[in-house]
């Protein structure tokens, strides 16, 4: 099972145990579906070598991406594939052209955040800090 996916199963099995005994009730801001982050400009290259380089010239690279997430950060993201994209559009790019494309520009630096990308990890540390603190109340007897 992929590290990610483990993750998201942890968290939420957690958000879901620890939501059915919390007193406050607060929300949790979740979020699906998908999304497509820009990367940059299609290199001049690409864009000399087109049909109609005017056409070509004013889209965009980017990655389109479905993700799960809690507190806006990206939980576990899935189907990731680099596209040229437009205003609101996006189109596929060929898998010759795309390949070196993906090395060069690859989903990790993609400019998704700080937060999306490590946010996850900080919401679990801080969980399970909290349930730690908690066993030790339980076990110690005392509260605060």
């Amino acid at each position: 099972m992929h590290t990610s996916l483990r993750l998201a199963l942890v968290i939420g099995a957690i958000v879901v145990l620890a939501g059915s005994s919390a007193h406050a009730r607060i929300p949790i801001p979740v979020h699906s579906g998908p999304d497509i982050v820009k990367v940059g400009p299609i290199p001049q290259e690409l864009v000399a070598a087109a049909e109609d380089p005017t056409e070509l010239g004013s889209w965009e690279l980017g990655w389109k991406y479905s993700s799960f997430g809690a507190l806006f950060s990206d939980v576990w993201t899935w189907d990731r594939e680099l596209v040229f994209v437009k205003e609101n559009t996006y189109t596929d790019i060929p898998a010759e052209i795309r390949t070196p494309l993906e090395k060069k520009y690859p989903f990790s630096k993609c400019g998704r955040g700080i937060w999306r990308k490590v946010g996850a990890k900080v919401i679990a540390v801080l969980i399970l800090l909290g349930l730690l603190m908690q066993l030790k109340e339980t076990i110690t007897g005392r509260s605060s």
